[in-house]
């Protein structure tokens, strides 16, 4: 459980499909998203934080 004392970051805005040129880019918006996720997990995960709780809470689906 995620504790209600601790402030943790935001998660990283999913990119608006629109940014997408689907032109496989690379690296694609989407990769600097990916990327952006997992860094963000790591951090809230190493400040002792359930990432996927914060997500559902945001109503995002982890």
């Amino acid at each position: 459980m995620t504790s209600p004392s601790v402030s943790f970051p935001a998660p990283p805005n999913e990119p608006e499909e629109y940014l997408c040129c689907h032109r496989h880019c690379s690296p694609c918006i989407k990769d600097y998203y990916r990327e952006a996720l997992a860094r963000w997990v790591t951090a809230v995960t190493d400040m002792g934080g359930d990432p996927n709780e914060i997500l559902r809470n945001l109503g995002r689906v982890p």
